[in-house]
């Protein structure tokens, strides 16, 4: 598999270790996976990059939630369990940011 702008792309199974590059043309709907020597391995229909979004948001909001559940199981305020429900929300946002950010480099 490989990811390009937050969503996954399969590559053909013969090819373990074997660097590859993603070419993608703007406004093209199509993209390319591509060897070091230009030989194309994969094309795909660019996902949209919703599905990337929505799975942020969606991950993000079960977070508030449960931390705002635990902060009321510890017979904490409504405004501190808010608050905790914010933090979480928040957390979980940046930290999705971050490993979306630095995947490609982990990767490698």
């Amino acid at each position: 598999m490989v990811a390009f702008d937050g969503n996954f792309y399969s590559v053909p199974p013969g090819l373990p270790g074997v660097t590859v590059k993603v070419l993608h043309r703007f406004g093209e709907d199509d993209l390319r996976i591509v060897t070091a020597g230009r030989a194309v391995v994969a094309c795909h229909r660019r996902a949209p990059r919703i599905v990337a979004v929505t799975v942020s948001m969606v991950l993000a909001v079960l977070a508030g939630a449960v931390a705002a559940l635990l902060a009321r199981s510890d017979r904490a305020t409504t405004a501190a369990a808010l608050t905790r429900a914010g933090v979480a929300f928040g957390g979980t946002l940046t930290l999705i940011a971050v490993l979306v950010t630095m995947a490609p480099a982990l990767l490698v």
